[in-house]
């Protein structure tokens, strides 16, 4: 009987590392990886534009669920500025607004790994994305994937197809590998 109360205790004191005492700073990174040509070619990048609500000192759990991202299409920046506009111009300028939002809405797991669920909103759909996380050299980086006929994107994707299309070879992929990195320092 002695052992049912440490039973019960252990996952607590193996989840007291999420308690730890966390800050950080708004410096989120939004990253991308979208995929072209038949063997499914990487481009990736970010967005210059990503505006944050202020992050909360504490755990990681209290640094993640509920903070809010803006990240600005019109920022797009895979380094190619020729690519950049035709990604503007064939993809994001016929989505519904210029912008994805994005709320943490759930999070399992400790100090150094575990899932967050984000709900990202784009062209007005709103989908629960599950993103796994880990904690390396103090920053915390998140990844997941997307799929654009989630966010009825279908339209965006045909046009950056066609406008594409010997480049990638008349094949544009629907998953789009998406992540995050956010600074912080724990004690």
């Amino acid at each position: 009987m002695k052992s049912l109360p440490l039973l019960l205790l252990a996952p607590l004191l193996a989840s007291s590392t999420l308690f730890a005492t966390c800050k950080t700073t708004d410096n989120l990174q939004v990253n991308w990886t979208a995929f072209k040509t038949p063997l499914k070619k990487g481009v990736s990048g970010t967005f210059s534009k990503v505006i944050t609500n202020k992050f909360a000192t504490g755990s990681i759990n209290d640094i993640l669920i509920g903070s809010k991202a803006s990240i600005f299409t019109t920022s797009i920046n895979s380094n190619n500025a020729p690519r950049d506009k035709k990604l503007w111009e064939n993809f994001f300028a016929l989505m519904s607004g210029e912008h994805i939002d994005s709320k943490v809405i759930s999070l399992t797991g400790d100090n150094k790994k575990g899932l967050v669920t984000v709900n990202i909103t784009m062209n007005k759909i709103s989908k629960n994305i599950p993103m796994m996380y880990t904690v390396v050299d103090n920053k915390i980086v998140a990844k997941g994937v997307i799929d654009l006929f989630d966010f009825t994107m279908q339209k965006s994707l045909t046009a950056i197809n066609t406008a594409c299309f010997d480049l990638h070879q008349g094949k544009t992929w629907s998953d789009v590998n998406i992540a995050f990195t956010l600074p912080i320092s724990c004690n």
